[in-house]
């Protein structure tokens, strides 16, 4: 469920990570611990629990898309772009590679079950659209978990379309490098690319926007230009936002939280 900020705020995944680490010393007497080093500790521990949880999902959702790009076309990467592609990214994300490699095994079995993208469209607070995509084996468990989630979290589920008009599939490059728009007219005119946009999320990440055709040759264009990028994925782009409060805003972030936790979302 992602958003780009626009004219007006917008809703977006936040992904967070926390690196912790322990030292450990023999002690001749009992230590007390304050109260305030106990709540640093939990929080920690909050912390990485929070942290470990969201790798898990990570993995799970790079694995079901793996199956998926097996099913289709194969486990063999030379012969099977889409899988090459999943990857690639999968990698970029750190993904173990005994968990890639599990993923193809799995994929290449015929007693696996094939996974299908499902869409789901709901309608936030302040008016805000949101879109749910979903990798699943079983569409009506997923189905049923979507629709109890946006309904607890305020939401309301919309209809197919009702939501879904507003947004364009389209390829999104993460930048790693300061960009300015007259730097990426220049770079885009350049790769022959009709359009391009600049837009951040709500992690402070700057995307560049464009047409999927030509995502690809876009970001060859800007690694030309010396311009560090992350691999491209594909996002749901609005054409028009709306404004909200800051509290709609913290509201449709806590359910885009909340739905991400379940384990057949995708984004």
């Amino acid at each position: 469920a992602r958003g780009l900020r626009g004219t007006g705020p917008e809703v977006a995944m936040m992904v967070m990570t926390a690196v912790v680490g322990d030292r450990a010393g023999a002690l001749r007497r009992p230590l007390r611990l304050g109260p305030l080093f106990g709540r640093r500790s939990a929080s920690i521990a909050r912390a990485k629990g929070k942290s470990d949880a969201r790798k898990t999902q990570l993995y799970a959702r790079f694995g079901k898309k793996i199956i998926m790009a097996v099913k289709a076309g194969g486990p063999d990467e030379k012969a099977n772009p889409a899988l090459r592609d999943i990857v690639a990214e999968a990698k970029a994300a750190n993904v173990p590679s005994a968990n890639i490699q599990s993923a193809i095994t799995r994929g290449s079995q015929a007693n696996t079950e094939d996974f299908r993208e499902i869409l789901y469209e709901a309608y936030g607070h302040g008016g805000a659209g949101i879109m749910i995509t979903v990798l699943t084996d079983n569409p009506n468990r997923a189905s049923k978990m979507i629709k109890s989630c946006v309904s607890y979290m305020g939401l309301t589920n919309a209809s197919i379309g009702s939501v879904a008009f507003n947004f364009k599939r389209s390829g999104a490059i993460t930048l790693e490098d300061e960009l300015t728009e007259d730097d990426l007219i220049e770079v885009a005119l350049e790769a022959e690319v009709d359009e391009a946009i600049l837009a951040q999320n709500d992690d402070g990440e700057w995307l560049v926007v464009t047409d999927v055709k030509d995502c690809t040759r876009l970001k060859a264009a800007l690694q030309t230009a010396r311009v560090a990028c992350g691999e491209p994925s594909l996002i749901y782009h609005p054409s028009s936002t709306v404004d909200c409060s800051d509290e709609d805003i913290i509201a449709n972030r806590d359910a885009i939280e909340k739905l991400l936790e379940l384990d057949d979302v995708d984004a």
